[in-house]
């Protein structure tokens, strides 16, 4: 029988920093996220939007809905930056499985633009894609 057990990974070590220096391209521009925030803060209308495949639709959460990571970050969101709960922010998770990133393009016009767009975008497709272009 062949071993399965886990080493233990230290999190400290050089080795593990030189793994996270090579794995980050780059690490975007988060404008829009802070305009969301002081948006958030102030009360106003927010919409944040989740669009990917299996992950972002919650695959292996159980209750799918509430334990996927779309609605817990979106929870957390509003948490920490919501001044009253009933505030005017508005989640949509468009998640579907298989949807690599050519398919979220257009479901991003579709599931994401015609329900009146969003201040924050997190996007995540095709993580089992086997080439990549």
């Amino acid at each position: 029988m062949q071993d399965m057990s886990e080493t233990s990974l230290n999190f400290e070590s050089q080795a593990y920093r030189d793994l996270i220096a090579k794995s980050l391209l780059h690490k975007g521009h988060n404008a829009r996220l802070k305009k969301a925030i002081e948006k958030t803060k102030r009360g106003e209308p927010v919409t944040i939007a989740y669009i990917g495949g299996s992950i972002t639709q919650g695959a292996g959460a159980e209750p799918i809905h509430m334990n996927c990571y779309a609605y817990q970050s979106f929870h957390l969101f509003k948490k920490m930056f919501a001044p009253t709960s009933n505030s005017s922010l508005r989640f949509i998770k468009a998640g579907l499985g298989g949807t690599p990133s050519e398919l979220g393009v257009i479901r991003y016009h579709r599931d994401v633009l015609r329900e009146g767009g969003s201040q924050a975008r997190y996007s995540h497709c095709g993580v089992r894609r086997e080439r990549c272009r």
